[in-house]
């Protein structure tokens, strides 16, 4: 195998490890935030916060309920994680220069097209995840969702609400990217260190995801409403003007803190066990 093929599997494996890891231990946040973009009425009133929901969902289906849809998100994050890092250390390496020399642009394209074609890739089982989180089709099994999802609405069933993904996913790639690096610079500049710790790298990684997610959040939202109403809101513009008016422009921002918990979180332990991970097998392939 060339070298240029081991550092790929080695960032692929790293990546996937990391991503199903984190994915599993922060599945709680996601799925109530799911809950709470599709319950705006119950907001309004003083019903959808955060605890009430967690709570009936406990009360319905004990603790476990809170991991609905693990699975499927699994089957999104390890292949589509690990994909991510490989791509993004492709490019890396084909631009030639160590992160410290990276300019801003350069980390946003690269953020951006790696997770363009992941998207993509993984865009059904991020389906069937929002729709199980969702507990409002009665799936019993992730093999039966998708016979279900394929008998009723053909192939484009699987990609639905991918505008909106895309317009989530890749800015949000892309912006966090550019902002990790960007602040590792930062830091590492200020404290005179040739290398960061974990523990800072965590707190870059924490302050890009918040950054980044904060920005893309309108698209997240709109992105659960396409895939989970098959039938009455189809368009991006047409999902945009139905929250608009029935929430104002707050509703394109429901569920943000949710979101920042889980991403900020997410992004930074991602970013941190993948880089230490990487660490770890280059030392014992060296070894």
């Amino acid at each position: 195998m060339s070298h240029r093929s081991q550092e790929f599997v080695v960032n692929f494996a790293s990546g996937a490890v990391s991503g199903s890891m984190c994915s599993t231990l922060f599945q709680p946040f996601d799925l109530i935030k799911t809950k709470l973009q599709l319950n705006p009425i119950a907001l309004s009133v003083g019903h959808g916060n955060v605890m009430r929901i967690a709570a009936h969902v406990i009360q319905a289906e004990r603790l476990w309920g809170l991991w609905r849809g693990t699975m499927p998100s699994i089957t999104r994050c390890v292949p589509g994680i690990g994909l991510y890092f490989g791509c993004v250390h492709t490019l890396k390496s084909a631009y030639g220069k160590p992160d410290k020399a990276l300019k801003m642009h350069e980390t946003l394209l690269m953020g951006f097209c790696s997770r363009s074609l992941v998207s993509m890739c993984v865009m059904p089982a991020s389906v069937l995840k929002t729709r199980y989180e969702s507990g409002s089709f009665g799936y019993t099994s992730q093999w039966g969702a998708v016979r279900n999802i394929a008998t009723k609405e053909g192939l484009k069933g699987f990609y639905r609400g991918s505008g909106a993904t895309m317009l989530r996913d890749a800015p949000f790639s892309g912006l966090y990217l550019m902002f990790y690096i960007k602040s590792k610079q930062v830091m590492q500049s200020r404290l005179g260190l040739p290398d960061l710790t974990a523990i800072h790298n965590l707190a870059c990684g924490v302050f890009a995801a918040t950054t980044a997610a904060v920005i893309t959040q309108p698209a997240d939202v709109i992105r659960t409403h396409q895939q989970v109403e098959q039938t009455r809101l189809k368009g991006t513009l047409e999902v945009v003007s139905g929250i608009v008016r029935s929430e104002g422009l707050t509703g394109l921002f429901t569920g943000v803190s949710l979101r920042l918990m889980r991403r900020s979180c997410m992004a930074a332990f991602t970013w941190t066990t993948y880089e230490e991970l990487v660490k770890l097998i280059r030392r014992a392939v060296a070894s």
